[in-house]
């Protein structure tokens, strides 16, 4: 058998050089991708979830059920950035946290002064 020319034996050195550093990449690339499946998966499944009650969405945001906006949107701020995945939070609590801020504000704007936090 005749040996290769020298372009042959050359490409073929550098795709036994690439194909583990592709490998390598595609592997990260799929477990990256696995992370952010999980975390959009928390997210989507508490927001197809979100039934939830006024007086749940007070004990989220740690209320007593009579505050104004302001004070909903200083404990929803507050916990919200606590819970921030980028820091090691939560992306579920912090949709949890965000439902409840959405569900007392439609409280709080159609009765801003009833403060009711129970079921009806």
């Amino acid at each position: 058998m005749a040996p290769l020319p020298p372009v042959f034996s050359a490409m073929a050195r550098v795709a036994a050089v690439a194909a583990p550093i592709l490998a390598k990449a595609f592997v990260d690339a799929y477990k990256q991708a696995m992370i952010n499946a999980a975390a959009n998966g928390a997210r989507n499944a508490a927001l197809r979830n979100n039934k939830m009650s006024k007086d749940e969405a007070a004990k989220i945001l740690n209320l007593d059920g009579k505050e104004n906006m302001e004070a909903i949107m200083e404990k929803y701020q507050h916990l919200f950035d606590n819970n921030d995945p980028a820091k090691g939070g939560s992306a579920y609590l912090q949709t949890k946290i965000e439902t409840a801020r959405k569900v007392l504000s439609e409280g709080s704007d159609s009765s801003s002064a009833g403060g009711e936090a129970g079921p009806k």
